[in-house]
């Protein structure tokens, strides 16, 4: 079930970043899939929650990112990290 979840959200973020390489891996100090966005100047790094996507279904995890803007913070930080969680999206230090 979190597979296909996380298929959704890939999808998400190739609709918004066109023509990006997306490549995934788990952060398990963080419970948390990461999304690493390849768009033409740079990588912009997401990170979702495990409880967030277990709390929600696809269809709320997609009305989530568009309610709080999530392509629109992604594509500003460049040189920090997102992560979403049940208490909305918050900023990190990359490294």
């Amino acid at each position: 079930m979190r597979e296909e979840k996380h298929v959704a959200i890939d999808k998400y973020l190739a609709e918004n970043f066109p023509g990006c390489n997306i490549e995934q891996k788990y952060d398990f100090d963080c419970r948390a899939q990461t999304f690493k966005v390849h768009v033409a100047d740079g990588t912009l790094l997401l990170k979702v929650a495990d409880e967030f996507v277990e709390d929600n279904v696809t269809p709320e995890i997609l009305r989530m990112f568009n309610l709080w803007g999530l392509a629109e913070m992604l594509g500003k930080e460049k040189k920090l990290g997102v992560l979403v969680s049940q208490y909305g999206l918050e900023l990190f230090r990359r490294g």
